[in-house]
């Protein structure tokens, strides 16, 4: 698959509501496949848009917050007892992203918690 279509394929996956599977299918890829493209290339992805340096008078915020989900599998309970995964986010003074940090590439909430 070209690297074009590799990139099309994960922002489809970021950014709808498909499943991977019928992502998949768009694609004409294996759903294996379309998970092995997101898999490698989402985080790689994501630090070539956002690795830029910034000079040391800009001003950048950081925060975050616990975002309640549903899959319990690969999470543990807070103190508040809520499922939770714990996402941070950095924005620059015209509050433009800079990164933003969740759970890893391939985790079902990934794909909807993140932007």
């Amino acid at each position: 698959m070209p690297l074009g279509d590799r990139v099309l394929l994960i922002a489809v996956c970021c950014r709808t509501n498909l499943t991977l599977r019928q992502v998949a299918l768009l694609f004409g890829v294996s759903k294996f496949a379309a998970h092995r493209v997101v898999d490698h290339l989402a985080p790689l992805l994501a630090l070539t848009l956002f690795a830029r340096r910034h000079s040391p008078d800009n001003v950048l915020v950081v925060d975050g917050t616990l975002v309640p989900v549903h899959v319990r599998a690969i999470i543990a309970s807070s103190r508040n007892y809520r499922y939770s995964v714990n996402m941070q986010v950095g924005i620059d003074a015209n509050t433009r992203l800079v990164v933003a940090v969740g759970p890893g590439a391939g985790q079902p909430q990934r794909r909807h918690s993140s932007p």
